[in-house]
């Protein structure tokens, strides 16, 4: 039987408990039906590259983002050194939107939606005929022949998502609160976001309400979930879906009425009817891409949204009594200092309940790579941990980020990502008495470790904003 060891570059860097990554879970769902008992299939999230060493698999797959590639390429390199003939597979949302950069230390490289083609892979390692002549006949692949880089053509996307089977939940250590990706895809293009790049279309694709209901049932019975979080690019853009999750959840009676949900919205599609559908489906804690105060900005970065759709949508959620968690982003191309205290002005005016700020990074397949692609700050073989950027911005110094914006300095984007960041902090833990309900208490007596992460960093929220 053939061993397959899979493991996300994320966990390398922080193992969390509470949102890892589910695209190998699903990877390994998929290869377990088609082969069933002719390979064993492992992911690995704690203590990685011991526990895939003593595991001594025959195929290594490594998932990696742009921000960790150079840590894929290292680990890549110490496991080629203990195991000198196993196969290694990268994929992921880096080496998909950007395939010229596959190093000589992969095998090959999954681009793309990953379950069909990494199965025609497992399927050639299981017959033990993986060799180079005969990947060129598999879709959605890049790997190096005779020196050159073979990219093959582009696999068509799964039409119908729900034949896809559930996840085994046992390869994620969380219980009380789970998370689902329920759809793909995203219908908008926003600069710095290559989400639409790699689902291979601005056309969302959705599990059914039924596959969706489905999922909550496991998560429920077997996991014991009381808090749930959609993990989608867009969980609301469907209303039919909504309406038919709430119809299916409410024949299921009083089993799943305690159960609380998170999802993400966009400020411009929020109104009363989505928010009255949010709140009979007891979701309790919105998350928004606000972006910037700066209408200029929003302009420039995602089309179709201005700071007053941003206004009207933190304070229709906030009527309707949902917690408001607004994302920022700041050193954009062109943004001057005028627009940073913009979006400060902003948060501190809206009725947020949490959020963050992170700098801009250009990744690949996105208008921001192609605009620091022409300026000579990044390029196909760079150091892609420079991309790794640590939003602390007490901490961050100039040379710890790739600065875009010719209109404002680094120590200026970093004072007011200081002062943001202390302004989002400080609503954050006004809000946070508001958690103390029956459901978080029940989370507490069961999960005391999650607990104790919590509080931890609640005092770590104090001593960076207060």
């Amino acid at each position: 039987m053939k061993k397959i060891a899979l493991f996300n570059v994320a966990d390398l860097y922080s193992f969390s408990d509470q949102f890892p990554a589910l695209g190998l879970g699903y990877i390994k769902s998929y290869c377990l039906e088609k082969i069933k008992d002719e390979v064993q299939v492992m992911i690995f999230r704690e203590n990685i590259i011991r526990a895939v060493t003593n595991y001594k698999p025959d195929l290594i797959g490594i998932s990696s983002v742009t921000q960790f590639y150079s840590k894929a390429v290292q680990s890549a390199i110490t496991l080629k050194k203990q195991f000198k003939d196993v196969i290694l597979v990268i994929g992921g949302v880096h080496i998909s939107t950007l395939p010229e950069s596959l190093n000589d230390v992969f095998d090959c490289g999954v681009i793309g939606e990953g379950e069909e083609t990494f199965y025609e892979l497992v399927s050639l390692l299981k017959d033990n005929e993986f060799y180079k002549d005969n990947l060129k006949a598999i879709d959605g692949l890049a790997f190096k022949y005779n020196g050159e880089l073979i990219i093959t053509r582009r696999r068509e996307l799964i039409k119908e998502l729900d034949s896809l089977p559930h996840l085994d939940r046992n390869d994620y250590k969380h219980m009380n609160y789970s998370h689902i990706v329920s759809s793909r895809g995203c219908p908008y293009k926003c600069k710095f976001c290559s989400s639409t790049y790699f689902w291979g279309a601005s056309k969302v694709r959705y599990h059914s309400a039924q596959y969706v209901f489905d999922e909550i049932r496991l998560l429920v019975e077997h996991n014991s979930a009381i808090h749930i979080t959609f993990w989608d690019d867009l969980f609301v853009f469907s209303r039919k879906r909504l309406n038919e999750l709430l119809e299916l959840l409410k024949q299921a009676g009083k089993k799943y009425k305690h159960v609380t949900y998170s999802c993400t919205a966009r400020a411009n599609i929020v109104n009363d009817d989505l928010c009255e559908i949010l709140r009979k489906l007891n979701v309790k804690y919105v998350y928004l891409g606000l972006e910037s105060g700066s209408d200029r900005v929003l302009k420039n970065i995602k089309g179709g949204v201005s700071v007053n759709d941003n206004i009207n949508a933190v304070n229709t959620l906030h009527k309707w009594g949902f917690f408001v968690s607004g994302s920022f982003v700041i050193n954009n191309p062109d943004e001057e200092e005028d627009d940073l205290k913009a979006t400060y002005e902003f948060i501190k005016a809206a009725p947020l309940s949490g959020g963050t700020v992170n700098v801009a990074i250009p990744l690949p397949a996105t208008p921001y790579w192609d605009y620091a692609l022409s300026k000579g700050l990044v390029s196909n073989d760079m150091d892609f941990e420079k991309l790794n950027v640590k939003t602390d911005f007490m901490n961050l110094r100039s040379g710890d980020f790739i600065k875009l914006s010719e209109n404002i300095t680094s120590s200026q984007i970093i004072e007011w990502g200081a002062k943001i960041q202390k302004e989002i902090g400080r609503k954050a833990l006004l809000s946070t008495a508001k958690l103390i309900n029956k459901n978080n208490i029940t989370v507490a007596i069961k999960n005391p470790r999650l607990f104790l992460k919590f509080l931890f960093d609640i005092i770590k929220d104090i001593r960076k904003y207060v």
